[in-house]
C-alpha cells in the first residue's frame, strides 16, 4: 500500500503507508485548527491513502503547509534511529519540498 500528498495539479508526492500515516498522524497533532486536525484523523483512521493541498480552506491550508514544511526536522527530532530512518526523513524533505515550490 500506499498514500500521498496532492501538492498541486502537477506535484503529487507518493510514499509507503506507513510513512504517509506517520506523516498525516504527526501533522494532526501539530496543526492548531481543531477543524483541520480533524480532518487529518479522518483520513488516517478511514485509511483514505490520499489527500489534496486544494481541500483545504485557504487558512487550514496555510497551517498545513507550514507544519508540513517542519516535518523532517520533526523525525529527525522524534524518530528512533535505525537503517530506514534517513530515507524517511529524505521523502519528508521531498514533501516540504515540493510544497515549497508550489507555494512559490
Amino acid at each position: 500500500m500506499a498514500g500521498g500528498v496532492f501538492v498541486s495539479e502537477e506535484s503529487y508526492w507518493g510514499v509507503n503507508s506507513w510513512v504517509f500515516s506517520w506523516a498525516v498522524e504527526t501533522l494532526a497533532e501539530r496543526v492548531a485548527s481543531v477543524p483541520l486536525a480533524e480532518q487529518l484523523r479522518e483520513i488516517e483512521e478511514h485509511h483514505l491513502g490520499s489527500f489534496a493541498l486544494a481541500q483545504f480552506p485557504p487558512e487550514q491550508r496555510s497551517e498545513l503547509v507550514a507544519q508540513i514544511r517542519l516535518l523532517p526536522q520533526v523525525a529527525e527530532d522524534t524518530l528512533d534511529e535505525s537503517e530506514g530512518r534517513p530515507h524517511v526523513i529524505a521523502w519528508l524533505q521531498e514533501l516540504a519540498d515540493m510544497v515549497t515550490a508550489a507555494e512559490a
